[in-house]
């Protein structure tokens, strides 16, 4: 029988109960103090939120939240967290619960949906307290403008990603320090890396030593402005650098690059573009060496010009006193040798105006297989006979339109060009061919136009051509060969006339590889072949047709007309274009033939000629110049019907185009 508890344990007992009532009714004091505190803070401010038991039940919910969800306070008084979270289950959602009541706080985000089904992004904010079985303190922010932006800033960087990684430029951005932070595929590649390989981003060994220092030099200054006096004004750098392959190649790359910056203006970092501008400056060359050329080509042909002037004058004072000079005179052997000179001289200026593209021409349509076919045997005494001469005609071959006597030059200056690469024996081969050069072939070469084109090669097995030399391969008196076995005209002479002709020369060769020279003309599209002309007309003296020459040079005037008087010709002189026409008009009708200089002062050879046919319909016109002038050719191409003869001329020549034109029945 269990005894009964003394006075004193019942005194005990009684004081423990009081004890713990009072600390319970001080807790609920102390609840209902801190409901009413958070109560008064969130019923005021912008954020939800609410107080909730362990088993997710609202126990209170503020205004904020009320407003952003949609329902009533009434409703959301009735609802479990788990109601308003749109991505976990009931379950996720006690077992987060309990997790944060023993950790007593937390921070996630998650969504919430609102009474209309809308889900959205909130940031939850918790606090444990464990009084009355458990309460839970939730702050709910809405993150929703936050997400937004998050989520702008995303798709930004992955469109920059993309970009990045696509462009063909290569993009990089590096620290102030100099060190590559990040680099694009196309970054490395231009190194000669590929994604995923092994690469050491070391600004020292992707340039060149020079490379490296002119890039510190160039952003030193700007880092320094920076440090030390403020924020520099934005500009963007550019460079040219040599960069260096993982093969150790040096490629040029253009680098363009500017500083980034913080909130306040301060550089953080570099970021730039890269590129690869190898074929820019393989086509900067080319254009320097055509601007080159023609600059060469205009000094060649002025000088060509007055040299021509000069030796027709020289020749044809030579030609005279031969003519009247007696066999057996001993002067007989200088005026010979001084007419050699002068003939060597003039083959040398001719080749300056072929050069030049300014000599005249003649053109016909012509086959090329046939024009070929009938110099062969004039090549093969030229090569010699330890040269073995191959001859492959293609099939079919488009016309070409070109003066003959222009492909008789190609052929010689090339033949003798290569006889001279062959030691010993070899072989020298020629084709022909119908060819279409594409988009491909014609990048990077300047000048060239794809399309259809006849092709001829002169191909040899000789010495042979290195890089340095093909840079200069084209120049007039440019030459490899020993003193005195060469001018360095014959390729130069070669390319003025390919030009001339409106088409294209390649050169290709290597050191004991021989070499290929591909010429490319554009076919002609319409007419039928012309034939050659027949032989020129003889020789005739005895002529009394009385021809009006006008030079504005005198002695060249005076020499003219010693050399017509002798076949019988009644000449008149005059040395200005006025004097001619008062001339013309005291003579009347009586000219048949005008020989007139191209340029001259007062007025050009064609405004001459054109002025005379107003009065004399019937009259004939010679033109000759020590160039082909523009005011009657175009581009060094007569018009059709139009008669010309080149300074300096001999007796002979000069003597046989008068009797052409004044029979001439065109």
């Amino acid at each position: 029988m269990e005894s009964k508890p003394s006075y004193e344990e019942l005194e005990q007992r009684v004081r423990e109960l009081e004890k713990t009532s009072r600390e319970t009714d001080r807790h609920t004091l102390e609840l209902l103090q801190s409901v009413s505190l958070h109560q008064a803070i969130t019923d005021t401010s912008g954020e939800g939120f609410f107080i909730a038991d362990l088993d997710s039940r609202l126990l209170e919910v503020n205004d904020a939240y009320v407003k952003r969800s949609g329902y009533s306070r009434e409703e959301l008084l009735c609802m479990r967290i788990v109601d308003l979270e749109a991505v976990e289950s009931e379950q996720e959602t006690l077992q987060r619960v309990r997790k944060i009541s023993k950790l007593g706080s937390a921070r996630f985000e998650t969504m919430h949906c609102t009474k209309g089904g809308e889900a959205w992004p909130a940031e939850i904010n918790i606090s444990y307290w464990d009084a009355y079985g458990g309460r839970l303190f939730i702050f709910i922010h809405d993150i929703s403008e936050r997400k937004a932006a998050e989520e702008a800033l995303r798709e930004s960087e992955r469109q920059y990603r993309l970009l990045a990684d696509n462009v063909t430029d290569a993009i990089w951005t590096m620290g102030l320090d100099f060190h590559l932070k990040y680099y694009s595929p196309s970054f490395l590649a231009l190194h000669g890396y590929s994604v995923g390989e092994e690469f050491e981003p070391d600004l020292l060994k992707l340039l060149t030593e020079e490379s490296y220092r002119l890039t510190l030099q160039a952003f030193a200054e700007e880092v320094l402005r920076d440090g030390n006096a403020g924020v520099p004004a934005d500009r963007a750098i550019l460079l040219e650098l040599d960069a260096v392959r993982r093969d150790g190649t040096v490629v040029p790359i253009e680098a363009r690059a500017s500083f980034m910056r913080d909130g306040r203006g301060a550089a953080t970092g570099i970021i730039g573009i890269s590129r690869d501008i190898s074929e820019r400056k393989k086509l900067e060359a080319q254009l320097t060496q055509a601007q080159k050329m023609e600059s060469i080509g205009l000094l060649a042909g002025g000088v060509a010009h007055d040299i021509n002037n000069k030796l027709c004058v020289i020749l044809g004072n030579a030609e005279l006193v031969l003519e009247d000079m007696d066999p057996q005179d001993a002067m007989r052997r200088h005026l010979e040798v001084i007419k050699q000179a002068g003939n060597q001289s003039a083959d040398i200026t001719r080749q300056l105006l072929a050069f030049a593209r300014q000599q005249a021409i003649q053109p016909r349509v012509l086959d090329l297989n046939e024009t070929v076919s009938g110099v062969l045997r004039m090549l093969g005494r030229l090569i010699g006979e330890d040269i073995e001469l191959s001859w492959i005609p293609g099939e079919d071959l488009s016309p070409v339109k070109v003066d003959p006597t222009q492909v008789d030059q190609i052929l010689a200056n090339l033949c003798v060009n290569a006889r001279d690469a062959i030691e010993g024996t070899g072989r020298l081969t020629i084709e022909t061919a119908n060819v279409t050069l594409d988009e491909a072939y014609c990048a990077g070469k300047l000048g060239f136009i794809p399309g259809d084109y006849v092709q001829l090669v002169v191909s040899d097995d000789g010495c042979g051509m290195d890089s340095k030399v093909l840079e200069h391969v084209f120049e007039p008196f440019f030459t490899t060969k020993a003193s005195g076995k060469g001018t360095g005209l014959g390729l130069a002479t070669v390319y003025g006339i390919v030009k001339q002709n409106s088409g294209f020369i390649n050169v290709y060769s290597e050191p004991e590889q021989g070499t290929s020279i591909r010429i490319y003309l554009p076919p002609f599209k319409g007419g039928t072949l012309d034939q050659r002309v027949a032989a020129e007309a003889p020789l005739a003296r005895g002529g009394d047709e009385t021809i009006l020459v006008v030079e504005d040079d005198h002695a060249i005037l005076e020499m003219i007309r010693m050399m017509l008087e002798p076949f019988g010709y009644k000449v008149v002189t005059a040395g200005a274009p006025v004097r001619a026409l008062e001339l013309a008009r005291e003579l009347g009708t009586g000219i048949d033939l005008l020989v007139t200089d191209v340029i001259m002062p007062e007025m050009n050879g064609r405004q001459l000629a054109s002025r005379l046919r107003e009065e004399f319909p019937n009259l004939r016109t010679l033109f000759m110049s020590g160039y082909t002038a523009d005011v009657i050719a175009h581009h060094g191409v007569l018009d059709e019907g139009v008669q010309f003869i080149s300074k300096p001329f001999s007796i002979e020549d000069l003597a046989r185009r008068v009797r052409v034109v004044l029979d001439w029945e065109g």
